[in-house]
């Protein structure tokens, strides 16, 4: 295997372990232990790591390796009002074009989504419909632009909404209620009402997580 496949092979692999959540916040790792694990150089390790470091998903500890990043309060915050920003454009736009089958295409989807909470609860099921019923929105936005930059910012808190659906499975009932009232709202066209329900159903996500934050800076700073 050339190198530059070597590398980019070991970047994808750490990089959809922290963000999948295997790797958690606030986790110690090391190039020695990551090239045992891989059968790996620590060269090629490295350069992953680096690349994680640039993209704020790790952070350096002076000698003792990296930590799977938690970001700052008000990185999170910021990142979040962007979201909410750019998803609630989304779907105003979407509205306008969206006939009675696609507003029903995205009602099954929540239809769905009530059947994992009530039957098997699994956060995986709901995280992956979640992310379908809003590309569903964005593919029927138009706005080819706009969804890559939903794209970045949801790769950047796509960790975050790991551990908030795998840990809080009765808040994700009331997210699906927003995910319904957000496709009546849109049948509408009701730009405020659109904005407020998108706001609302990432607060209850920005909540535990700023907590879950708060909670592992104090202890860090115990440590430290």
């Amino acid at each position: 295997m050339e190198r530059a496949e070597l590398y980019n092979q070991l970047y994808q692999q750490i990089r959809e372990r922290i963000l999948s959540g295997r790797l958690q916040i606030g986790q110690l790792i090391s190039e020695r232990s990551l090239a045992a694990e891989f059968h790996s150089s620590r060269t090629p390790i490295r350069r992953a790591l680096q690349e994680l470091l640039k993209e704020g998903l790790l952070v350096k500890r002076s000698q003792r390796g990296y930590i799977v990043n938690i970001a700052t309060l008000d990185d999170l915050r910021e990142v979040h009002d962007i979201r909410i920003s750019l998803e609630s454009l989304a779907c105003y736009q979407a509205a306008q074009q969206m006939d009675e089958t696609e507003f029903q295409a995205l009602a099954n989807l929540n239809y769905e989504a009530r059947q994992i909470i009530e039957h098997s609860g699994d956060p995986k099921l709901l995280y992956k419909l979640q992310e379908k019923f809003l590309a569903q929105i964005n593919a029927y936005s138009g706005m080819t632009r706009l969804q890559q930059l939903q794209e970045i910012v949801d790769g950047y808190l796509q960790h975050f909404d790991n551990v908030f659906l795998s840990n809080i499975l009765p808040e994700c009932s009331m997210i699906v209620k927003d995910n319904e009232d957000l496709v009546e709202a849109m049948r509408k066209q009701d730009k405020a009402a659109i904005e407020r329900i998108v706001k609302h159903r990432y607060s209850i996500s920005y909540d535990y997580i700023c907590n879950k934050l708060k909670a592992h800076s104090d202890l860090q700073a115990t440590k430290d």
